[in-house]
């Protein structure tokens, strides 16, 4: 399955409802409006500090046809 980021909805902001194991700390979370096996919906991403998600976001705000997304990733609908 492939997840194709079209549009920066909310974020990046620490999201206070989960908390790394390794640190303790809460991850950093940006709202997407995603195409998920051909249905849109809003799909919040994790990720491990301010950063990544912030390089993350950038790079969908700036690309016209959205960021295709695969690998090892949970993904809970």
């Amino acid at each position: 399955m492939s997840i194709t980021l079209h549009k920066v909805l909310e974020g990046p902001f620490e999201h206070p409802d989960y908390t790394i194991d390794s640190t303790g700390e809460h991850p950093y979370c940006v709202v997407y409006l995603a195409e998920v096996d051909g249905e849109l919906e809003h799909t919040e991403m994790l990720y491990d500090n301010f950063d990544d998600a912030y390089a993350e976001s950038n790079k969908v705000s700036s690309n016209i046809e959205g960021v295709t997304i695969g690998g090892d990733y949970v993904y809970d609908a």
